[in-house]
């Protein structure tokens, strides 16, 4: 059976040290571009390479307290999955546009002698930062579907932590659906109401 909390888990640790790589490449990237254009002048002016260094900078500090949650409270509010899919959906679209900003850059530098070097940090910023993207769609995805599909809508079911959903189930959807049965939840609504009937006596 597949293990979603599991996987989502390892989609958060995943993207936490990826955002780490896009910020270290971009960065070098950064100062390249200064020692280039700026002769070495602090502040590069480059807006879209910024506004990634700073995705990647919010993407590794709300993972990293979300991961703290996950393994030391997790029955903690802050991680519930209302709250999880508006971060991880505000982080998803910040990076979307942050990167693509970044991608009209590219092959520019070519046009430029001596830029092979800044060009090839572009190159690697630019597709490391849509994989942190995609990592980023993927657990969104992952969470809202499961959750809708197989929890509803309801409020208290969003301020449930997305793992918290499935303790009991192994993580996976068969095991989750069985435990609801157990409970009683979804279960038909005429077996539902049905009462025991009493027994009587003959006199």
């Amino acid at each position: 059976m597949f293990n979603y909390s599991l996987t989502v888990t390892i989609l958060k640790i995943t993207t936490l040290f990826w955002a780490l790589l896009v910020m270290a490449v971009d960065a070098a990237f950064i100062a390249k571009f200064n020692s280039y254009v700026w002769y070495g002048q602090a502040g590069s002016g480059f807006s879209a390479s910024n506004a990634v260094i700073a995705c990647a900078i919010f993407t590794m500090v709300y993972l990293g307290v979300a991961l703290f949650f996950i393994f030391f409270v997790p029955a903690h509010v802050l991680i519930s999955v209302m709250v999880d899919t508006i971060c991880i959906g505000f982080l998803f679209i910040f990076a979307i546009g942050s990167v693509g900003a970044l991608s009209s850059y590219v092959g520019w530098w070519g046009n430029f002698t001596g830029t092979n070097t800044l060009g090839s940090l572009l190159d690697a910023t630019v597709g490391l930062g849509w994989v942190m993207v995609f990592l980023l769609l993927a657990i969104l995805l992952i969470e809202v579907i499961v959750t809708l599909v197989n929890y509803g809508g309801s409020l208290d079911t969003w301020k449930t932590p997305f793992n918290e959903l499935l303790v009991g189930s192994g993580g996976s959807l068969r095991g989750a659906r069985a435990t609801k049965v157990e409970s009683g939840v979804g279960a038909p609504a005429m077996q539902q109401a049905q009462a025991p009937v009493p027994v009587t006596s003959a006199v």
